[in-house]
Formats: C-alpha cells, sequence, structure tokens
C-alpha cells in the first residue's frame, strides 16, 4: 500500500503521458509506455515494467504499435487496483450497496447537512461560453468564473454537470470534493484558497491544467 488515492495516481499518469508525448498526438508507442508505466510504478519496487506488455498488446487493437492516454491511464490504474496500491481518502468516497456479496467503493460527494448551498445567483451570473456538450447531444454552458466572491464552500456547483473551465481562484475554499460530480472538466484555477490537500475531489480523465498556486 502507498500513500497515494487513486485520483492522485490517476492524475501522475496523466502528467507523466503529457511528458512523454512529444508529438502530442495522444498515443505513446511501446517504448514510451514502458518507460511511464515504469515511473508511476516505481513505489512498488516488485513490479515488472516489461511485463506490462501484454496489457499494452491487448489494447493496441488495431495494431499500429500506439495506445490512447484514456487506454493507458485506465490499464495503469488497473495495475495499481491488482497490486493494492491505493489508499482510500475517506473524505472522497462513500460505500455503495452490497452487490453479489461484494462492498464497492465509489468516488463521490459527502455533504455535510449544515452547509449552506450557494446562492445560484453567483453560478448563473459566472457561466459563459455556450457550446455543445462533449457528446454534441445538447448545448450548455461551458465555462464558469466565480472567482474572487469569499466563497467557503462550492456545494450545488453539481448541478452544472457539462462546465469543462472553472476559474474558483480569490475565494476562501478549504476543499474541492463538490467537483467530483462534473466529469468534463478540462482546466481548473484553483489559486488563492486555503486548499491544503490537493485533489480532494476525483479528476475526470479529461483534466489537463490544474492551477493550486497560492493555496
Amino acid at each position: 500500500m502507498t500513500d497515494v488515492t487513486e485520483a492522485e495516481y490517476r492524475v501522475n499518469v496523466q502528467e507523466m503521458f503529457k511528458a512523454l508525448d512529444m508529438d502530442r498526438n495522444d498515443e505513446l508507442d511501446w517504448d514510451e509506455c514502458r518507460d511511464l508505466v515504469g515511473a508511476v510504478m516505481k513505489q512498488d519496487g516488485g513490479y515488472n515494467a516489461e511485463s506490462f506488455k501484454s496489457k499494452y498488446d491487448k489494447m493496441d487493437k488495431n495494431d499500429d504499435g500506439k495506445i490512447s492516454k484514456k487506454e493507458l491511464v485506465e490499464a495503469c490504474v488497473e495495475v495499481g487496483r491488482e497490486r493494492k496500491l491505493f489508499k482510500t481518502d475517506k473524505a472522497m468516497v462513500k460505500q455503495a450497496p452490497n452487490i453479489g456479496g461484494r462492498a464497492t467503493v465509489e468516488f463521490g460527494v459527502l455533504e455535510d447537512p449544515n452547509e449552506a448551498e450557494v446562492d445560484k445567483k453567483i453560478f448563473r451570473e459566472g457561466l459563459s461560453c455556450l457550446g455543445k456538450t462533449f457528446n454534441n447531444a445538447r448545448h450548455a454552458y461551458l465555462k464558469m468564473n466565480i472567482n474572487d466572491k469569499a466563497l467557503t464552500t462550492l456545494k450545488g456547483i453539481g448541478s452544472y454537470k457539462y462546465l469543462q473551465y472553472i476559474d474558483v481562484s480569490n475565494n476562501s475554499l478549504t476543499s474541492l470534493s463538490q467537483l467530483s460530480n462534473i466529469k468534463h472538466l478540462i482546466k481548473l484555477n484553483a489559486s488563492n484558497n486555503r486548499i491544503t490537500k490537493m485533489f480532494d475531489f476525483a479528476p475526470p480523465a479529461n483534466l489537463e491544467v490544474v492551477d493550486y498556486s497560492h493555496n
């Protein structure tokens, strides 16, 4: 067991992928993939990156010698689960119903019943960039700027599930756990707050940029 949560591990893999993907085509060949896997699994001294080749070959369905970022991230997380590398962050998870005799755990938002939601007017006034959602199914606001609003919570922001760009800088936030319900987030500015723990929310697969400066 390491001191990293699954969410933090997932972000580490994504960051290493970007560092190795020199041509920025969101694909890696086997040599690049082996280096990445070796780096993210270095805390588990018994893991041989070469053994990842069988998973790599299965993912390379079109036999072009390359796999995508999404495929690789999920495969690395699967290996981490198999080898029990993740700690459970109690602030980030909730217990799901027992299924088939097996308890399951999933990311979620632990609600504080005594915490008031943010005034919906603040959220609405911060919305901009009306565009198509990730699957082109509908139109929705893709950006929200609610910086410098003296916020201490983001409770209620999960209703805006199609947001891709969020700016919550210059507030008094101590947690971003409410962002766990926003699955298509690409860029987040959380600078100048009071956050002491990075990624206390489940970061989505496409998250590219997070600014935690001055916390």
